[in-house]
């Protein structure tokens, strides 16, 4: 890692070599503008259906196709206690992990209020949309807000600025970082490690450390260092 500031006052990962290529069919699209197999049923950052029945249960719908079932742990808080896949066809939703079915169910949602029934068994499940909660994954780093560094597949963070001239990052679980450009195609030019804790956020790549405040909002990711300012990607 070189500097974060170029003529232009960028950050900026110069890296002597580039490591591969890669193909971004879409960067940083978060839940506030899911384009997923759920539809309706992802929410926004901070947001999850929660059982009305006893309010212990919970799940969390991802725009990149997996479900995060959460229970609470104390106030607002909530955890993350299993990650599945899901698919939609219709009215029908499957839960599925490594291929194998979980539950399948039939669903509705009207407002606020998501409705399940299993089929067979005439008993609904009922489900409210509830703000404001702090739903942390232990397996997946979250910021204060509840949004997740970590995006799907062939998802990442990239800034706003023109075609050829951009930035960004992904995040994977595990704590490794891949830093990328586009000035000639996207590609990877650097990789590196990150560890999130709070709102703070420690990115090493090619020996040199920096840490940032960041904040994760629906699709923005904001990063701020205190020499170089303040940096948005989406």
């Amino acid at each position: 890692m070189g500097t974060f500031v170029s003529s232009k006052t960028r950050w900026l990962f110069s890296m002597a070599a580039i490591l591969s290529a890669l193909v971004l069919t879409g960067c940083g699209d978060k839940e506030n503008n899911p384009v997923g197999p759920g539809g309706d049923l992802v929410l926004s950052a901070g947001q999850a259906w929660v059982d009305d029945a006893l309010g212990i249960t919970g799940y969390v719908f991802r725009s990149n196709g997996k479900v995060q079932a959460i229970s609470p742990t104390g106030g607002n808080n909530w955890t993350v206690t299993a990650t599945m896949d899901y698919t939609v066809n219709g009215n029908n939703l499957k839960m599925t992990t490594n291929g194998t079915l979980v539950i399948e169910y039939t669903f509705s949602i009207q407002g606020t209020v998501l409705t399940l029934t299993v089929p067979g068994i005439p008993a609904e499940l009922i489900y409210t949309r509830k703000s404001g909660l702090n739903i942390t994954d232990p397996t997946n780093p979250t910021d204060p807000t509840g949004g997740n560094l970590v995006l799907g597949p062939g998802e990442a963070w990239a800034d706003d600025y023109p075609a050829g001239m951009r930035d960004g990052f992904i995040f994977l679980t595990g704590g490794k970082v891949l830093s990328i450009n586009d000035y000639d195609g996207w590609e990877i030019d650097g990789e590196g490690t990150w560890l999130a804790s709070g709102n703070t956020l420690t990115i090493t790549i090619d020996g040199e450390t920096l840490s940032f405040t960041y904040t994760v909002s629906g699709n923005t990711l904001t990063m701020t260092h205190a020499d170089y300012g303040t940096e948005v990607f989406h």
